[in-house]
């Protein structure tokens, strides 16, 4: 053995060019397909973090008649149910236990120095997704009747916020809502510290809090709870929905309500699975082609030690003898793939990582883990053997007089036929991946050339609230500019237990106004200040800022129209200069000025608005939200607002001073807006400490954000295409080379009786043409058929565009040709004589 070991290691040193390029092409179809599994492994295949999950599933009401609406095209089948639906969904028999929860952002501490997302959810929502602690306890059915001022925290809020005291458990802080401008907030107990292995669906809350039954009973008649529940012992799907429908629909009519359950599993992965398969089925070609290259490698090889074997047979070689020392050289070659293609992995996978969105559950579980590093190993060992021995082993089927014999050439061309049909495998798959990432890089294409309506270069995006302390007065900016309004109340300091005023209902209306305004000119105090700091052109806010995932709707109609005309579209809450701001046209009519304050009800519409609602001109005509009436002062372009693949392009701009809040800040800058986002966050901390900045980024990087899927996507579909075509194309000029070498005699001869040399070109061509003609007859039919698979996928562009497939064709042949031509040049500069002489 150790014999054949040092006969194998010093064959390969004798060829090391062919020994590298043999590893190296099958290290990179390990590499990848070992770099995309570790991906699907980490996202799709990793053991779910929930007890039983397979009986898990989400609850969710469904709106049918808004399912054509492109403003609800995200939400129409994912609405939330109520509060009588969860008590009589945990009641019926098609359950086990039904859990709910709901997600607010609160001030967290004395200061409300922090903003936190917090979670009010029932007990049976943390058991049924198993949540452990690692101090503390869990919340209990007995968290869910109030008075409990039991709260858990996050294992990330733990090491964070409080530096991961062991003495943590039994800590008082104070909870407040934002909304809240008082010192109001709730004194909570810390009752539990999470496991850092607990996943909570939708959300990535840091306080949990009980939902409690008493108090939120009859607060919340509205369709508010995000539900899971765990299915009965052998009840299907189907069966708990035929239970759930009736009681999700409530007292709605049938026809505008229905219910959906989805497992939890398909919920978590979402749309992520057939992508991520369809990809990882483009690695599998990829090493196919990979294999396919080095089989004809292998062939080449083992035809040319036909001659070899032939002697060592006659000299009484034994066949079992060659045979283990050929399975010790391809086993060398087998292991180097395998461990070369592992650490391309090991490169690969962080950089795969971090191009994908970052959308995908269970990125941060990703490595190359045991199971990828055994399928590279086991990729790389069946791949070199089996594609090594099969050609070597047929060598044994050669009588030993006819390999030795001058006129064996017949063998030697059954051989090169082998070899083509390797090639031309090659080619029919090369053109089924580069077909793919032609159509996965013209949807990216269309995106991008969509249009926006506005311009995304330069503009920074904050997020921010504004938390009240205790003791702290409201700024000045309040007071100059509402004069009329007074002093704002001086927050009372927090008492544990101090029951609540109750107030009437109109007082809770001016102190609602009184708050909205104060808000409001904060926000044009931030503005200001933030307009001031040097490279700002211009600045804005924003209810919601475009791209940041959320949208507000409102029904509107045109004044003197019937109710039936009324139509759902997207409203914008903004200050002055939100146009200017954006780079969004105003195409007749006017900007929002300062004559726009209340009690004027103006408004801006987009271009698709008016021609749905009032088909011409809208300039000074009245549009109704109920029995609200606003005037249309201005017709802005249309503009997408939540993607490049949004369609609802009828929306409504409203006043901040007349309809709303607007926490977005937009700031257009002459540069990079990413330079000066810390400058910014220092202007607000200083204009007013209590503002907290949630979220900082820029209207680029969000763009960016909304087309990560299909970038991914069109980036590994277009590395895979061009690693293939690659290949193809080494496969071309490796079998081409070999031929001129094989048939130098043939060539020879040729040359002496007179063929010029674009005759001897031509010879060689036309072997090329024929090996293009066969893969395109196998690789048409299959590229129809795998493109047909990318269809869901797509976006302006169809699956069967004869020019994507003409494209590939093209460009494959054109690979096929230019391989061909540095054997071809070689071939026709043949000496005669010395071609004779061999």
């Amino acid at each position: 053995m150790l014999t054949d070991l040092r006969h194998a290691i010093r064959r390969w040193r004798q060829r090391p060019a062919f020994a590298a390029i043999a590893v190296l092409i099958l290290a990179l179809g390990i590499g990848a397909t070992t770099s995309v599994f570790s991906v699907i492994d980490g996202v799709l295949l990793r053991p779910l973090p929930w007890p039983e999950a397979e009986r898990l599933v989400a609850i969710y009401d469904v709106q049918p008649e808004r399912a054509s609406n492109p403003a609800f095209a995200d939400t129409w089948n994912r609405g939330r149910i109520t509060w009588s639906a969860w008590q009589a969904l945990r009641s019926s028999r098609a359950f086990e236990d039904v859990g709910v929860w709901m997600t607010s952002r609160q001030a967290l501490g004395e200061d409300r120095s922090q903003v936190v997302e917090t979670v009010h959810a029932s007990s049976a929502f943390l058991r049924l997704l198993g949540a452990q602690i690692v101090l503390g306890r869990t919340l209990g059915p007995e968290d869910d009747t109030m008075p409990s001022d039991a709260i858990l925290i996050s294992h990330r809020m733990w090491q964070g916020q409080f530096g991961g005291s062991a003495d943590i458990v039994g800590k008082t802080t104070v909870l407040a809502y934002l909304a809240d401008s008082g010192a109001g907030g709730a004194i909570k107990r810390i009752a539990g510290v999470l496991a850092p292995s607990f996943e909570h669906p939708g959300t990535t809350g840091d306080v949990f809090l009980p939902m409690g039954l008493n108090s939120y009973i009859g607060r919340f008649p509205n369709r508010m709870l995000s539900a899971v529940g765990r299915l009965a012992p052998g009840v299907s799907i189907e069966s708990a929905l035929g239970v759930a429908d009736p009681i999700i629909r409530g007292s709605d009519p049938p026809a505008k309500r229905t219910g959906r359950l989805v497992r939890l599993a398909d919920e978590r992965i979402g749309g992520a699975a057939p992508p991520l398969w369809l990809l990882l089925g483009g690695a599998g070609l990829l090493l196919i082609v990979a294999c396919s290259n080095v089989a004809g490698l292998l062939l080449g090889e083992a035809r040319g030690r036909r001659h070899e074997i032939a002697v060592r047979t006659a000299l009484g070689g034994s066949r079992g003898r060659l045979l283990r020392q050929l399975t010790i050289e391809h086993l060398l070659l087998a292991v180097a793939a395998g461990f070369a293609g592992l650490v391309l992995a090991r490169w690969i996978t962080p950089g795969l990582v971090a191009l994908a969105p970052p959308s995908l559950p269970g990125l941060d579980a990703v490595t190359i883990n045991a199971r990828a590093s055994a399928l590279a190993l086991v990729l790389g060992l069946s791949t070199a053997l089996f594609f090594g021995l099969a050609p070597a082993v047929s060598l044994f089927s050669t009588r030993a007089s006819e390999a030795l014999a001058e006129g064996a050439r017949k063998h030697s061309r059954r051989g090169a036929a082998g070899q083509r049909l390797i090639v031309a495998a090659e080619l029919a798959l090369a053109l089924v991946l580069v077909v793919c990432a032609s159509l996965f890089g013209e949807t990216m294409m269309r995106l991008s050339a969509r249009g926006l309506g506005f311009d995304p270069a330069n503009i920074a995006v904050i997020s921010t609230t504004v938390t009240a302390m205790p003791g702290k007065p409201l700024p000045g900016t309040y007071k100059q500019s509402f004069e009329n309004w007074g002093e704002p109340e001086r927050p009372a300091p927090v008492r544990a237990g101090t029951p609540a005023r109750r107030v009437s209902r109109d007082e809770s209306i001016v102190r609602y106004e009184r708050e909205m305004l104060a808000s409001q000119a904060h926000t044009a105090g931030a503005l200001e200040r933030l307009k001031a700091l040097p490279g700002v052109m211009s600045v804005a806010g924003a209810g919601t800022a475009p791209f940041t995932g959320g949208w507000v709707t409102m029904r509107v109609k045109a004044a003197g129209r019937p109710a039936e005309e009324e139509q759902v579209v997207q409203r914008q809450v903004i200050t002055e200069g939100y146009f200017e701001t954006m780079g969004i046209p105003i195409l007749r009519g006017r900007a929002f000025g300062r004559s726009d304050r209340p009690p004027a009800s103006a408004a801006i519409i987009s271009q698709e608005l008016e021609r749905r609602l009032f088909g011409g001109n809208a300039l000074g005509k009245r549009l109704m939200q109920g029995t609200i009436s606003f005037e249309v002062v201005g017709i802005a372009a249309n503009a997408r607002q939540r993607a490049f693949t949004d369609e609802e392009l009828a929306a409504v701009y409203v006043l901040d001073r007349r309809y709303g809040q607007a926490g977005n800040l937009l700031v257009r800058t002459t540069g990079d807006a990413r330079s000066t986002l810390l400058l910014m966050a220092d202007a607000l901390r200083q204009y007013d400490p209590r503002m907290v900045v949630t979220s900082m980024t820029t209207m680029e990087q969000l763009v960016a954000k909304s087309v990560a899927e299909q970038r991914f996507r069109a980036t590994l579909a277009s590395v895979f295409g061009g690693a293939a075509l690659l290949l193809a194309a080494i496969g071309v000029y490796g079998l081409a080379a070999r031929r001129v070498t094989e048939r130098r005699h043939e060539i020879g001869v040729r040359v002496a009786l007179g063929a010029e040399p674009r005759d001897v070109r031509r010879l060689v061509l036309r072997e090329a043409w024929v090996m293009v003609a066969l893969g395109f007859a196998g690789g048409i039919p299959a590229a129809y058929a795998a493109s047909q698979a990318t269809q869901s996928l797509l976006f302006g562009v169809s699956s069967t565009a004869p020019h994507v497939f003409i494209m590939a064709a093209v460009f494959l042949a054109a690979a096929a040709i230019v391989a061909t031509l540095v054997p071809a040049r070689r071939a026709s500069h043949i000496d005669p004589m010395l071609a004779l002489r061999e």
